[in-house]
């Protein structure tokens, strides 16, 4: 009797010890992988991205904390490619093999024909494709004057924000305009006037967030555009990032 009473302590001892041991080792294992992961991420992934993401395509989204997502408010960091206000992108062989056609959908389920613009017909497509057109030009040619005045002077007061102060050539590619139709409004001021919503998609290759510095690079960035001649000229009214839809 005495040796059993003595053995219940025993045991509960060991299995402490036990439960000490694991709770040790999973806790070094934790920490190995924080650590591992914090010098890939951090230091030697920034060196070696371009080697990288050549072999395994989107490894810059997923430590980017993904691609196409809305960030604010979300702790992680973005690595950008180093700023050169000279670098001509034109002549660099690797952009220039990507797909950097613009196609456009004339009805927003994108399940219609899709066709893509060049300069004999993107004139025939729906009011404001061409504009579009214009200013994802601007953007690659890190034409920061020309991007300004895309926008009316409406969209500067309501917005309240400053013209953009200037980013380098763009490397855009895989870009797609998509119609969400038009709007008519009335104002009591100026009368009926139309507005034409569309959604602007495209990614950045080696972006180095001058222009955008929400996203990674090679990110999907999605815009709602929203076009209007409420001064009998076609200027952007309004932006935002990501989808949010008037209608």
């Amino acid at each position: 009797m005495n040796q059993q009473q003595n053995d219940i302590p025993r045991s509960a001892k060991e299995q402490t010890k036990k439960l000490k041991k694991i709770i040790i080792i999973t806790f070094c294992v934790m920490l190995a992988f924080a650590v591992l992961y914090f010098a890939f991420s951090v230091i030697l992934y920034p060196a070696i991205a371009d080697t990288l993401e050549g072999y395994f395509p989107g490894l810059a989204d997923f430590l980017n904390g993904g691609a196409g997502n809305e960030y604010q408010g979300n702790n992680f960091t973005i690595y950008f490619y180093p700023i050169d206000y000279e670098y001509d992108i034109m002549k660099d062989k690797e952009y220039l093999e990507l797909d950097r056609k613009i196609y456009y959908y004339a009805d927003q389920s994108q399940l219609g024909s899709m066709i893509e613009l060049d300069d004999s017909n993107r004139d025939k497509q729906a009011i404001g494709v061409t504009l579009i057109c214009d200013f994802v030009d601007s953007i690659i040619m890190g034409d920061a004057d020309r991007y300004n005045a895309f926008f009316s002077d409406y969209y500067f007061e309501h917005k309240e924000v400053e013209p953009d102060p200037g980013f380098t050539m763009t490397q855009l590619y895989e870009i797609k305009i998509t119609n969400f139709g038009e709007k008519k409004v009335t104002d009591k001021k100026l009368g009926t006037y139309t507005e034409y919503h569309y959604v602007l998609q495209y990614k950045i290759r080696q972006n180095n967030g001058t222009f955008r510095s929400d996203i990674g690079s090679d990110g999907s960035a999605t815009t709602y555009i929203i076009i209007t001649d409420r001064n009998g000229k076609l200027m952007i009214e309004d932006l935002f990032y990501g989808y949010r839809f008037a209608h």
